[in-house]
């Protein structure tokens, strides 16, 4: 069931630097914050995000569970270029069913605000909403909407 972004919610790009790392630190914080929600990087174009370094391992599931455990939501986000957007689609929707995320978040910037990019928005969209149907989807940007004129805000 879809849900809303409805509370206080909040970014984590970097998981490595954000409590250390640390799951439990993380979610701990978030609960103290009253958060509602976390948004996680979860892509970064066509590539998974917040994998470690050294391992490969995947920093998000032992946050997301950490967070699930005091009832905060977890929504992925991903920053998008548009210029593979079947392959951007195809990352998100293995991260966001592989992690099991309550929501996804499009962070579309720069790379958007070029002419003739539309076609490119609708070619992602249709693939992502056609694979993930009944998924809370987001658009966000960087800090004020009103850098990015050219988003449909």
């Amino acid at each position: 069931m879809p849900i809303s972004l409805i509370g206080k919610g909040f970014y984590i790009w970097q998981i490595r630097r954000c409590e250390g790392g640390n799951a439990e630190a993380i979610a701990a914080a978030a609960a103290q914050a009253g958060l509602s929600h976390v948004l996680i990087k979860i892509a970064d174009g066509t590539s998974a995000y917040n994998l470690d370094p050294n391992t490969g391992a995947d920093l998000v599931p032992p946050v997301a569970q950490a967070l699930r455990k005091r009832n905060i939501r977890v929504l992925g986000w991903h920053y998008v270029y548009g210029y593979d957007q079947t392959g951007e689609a195809a990352i998100a929707i293995q991260r966001v069913t592989q992690l099991g995320l309550d929501g996804y978040v499009i962070d579309a910037e720069d790379p958007y605000k070029q002419p003739g990019r539309e076609q490119a928005a609708r070619t992602f969209m249709s693939a992502l909403r056609a694979a993930l149907p009944n998924l809370l989807i987001a658009l966000s940007s960087y800090r004020y909407p009103s850098y990015h004129p050219q988003l449909p805000w």
